[in-house]
């Protein structure tokens, strides 16, 4: 089989993350990290993460922790990746706060490029989580 024939696979594991970002139970994030370095994804899409009280600290000891190649976060959700194989670049977005949308590239260009969005809806009120759609 040549080279031109093989296929790249990739993953994307899409998880809530709301324990990731919690300074008070670092048991919790640990049980998550684990869990997300047991699967062996290409790309990890989190949810529900707050960062709103995190500092630069924290986010590099989670950078540290997860071993990902530049992560993109938002106050609610991130974008992680482990295959240094891809590049991604983020796209902006009106709902720059609850959404992220990226381009993702396989640098040896065998592929073409595609995007994933995360996406983390209002959850306040059926009345915000209308009017965010």
């Amino acid at each position: 089989m040549n080279n031109r024939n093989k296929r790249k696979t990739h993953t994307l594991l899409s998880l809530n993350g709301n324990s990731l970002f919690k300074i008070s139970n670092p048991s919790s994030r640990k049980h998550l990290i684990r869990y997300i370095r047991s699967k062996y994804p290409t790309f990890v899409a989190l949810q529900e993460i707050d960062n709103s009280g995190s500092d630069v600290h924290h986010l590099q000891l989670l950078h540290q922790q997860l071993c990902s190649h530049q992560p993109f976060w938002t106050r609610y959700c991130g974008i992680l990746y482990f295959d240094f194989q891809y590049t991604l670049t983020r796209i902006p977005h009106p709902e720059e706060a609850r959404c992220i949308l990226a381009k993702i590239i396989y640098t040896n260009d065998q592929m073409a490029p595609f995007y994933i969005l995360v996406v983390y809806a209002p959850t306040s009120s059926p009345r915000d989580r209308l009017e965010f759609f």
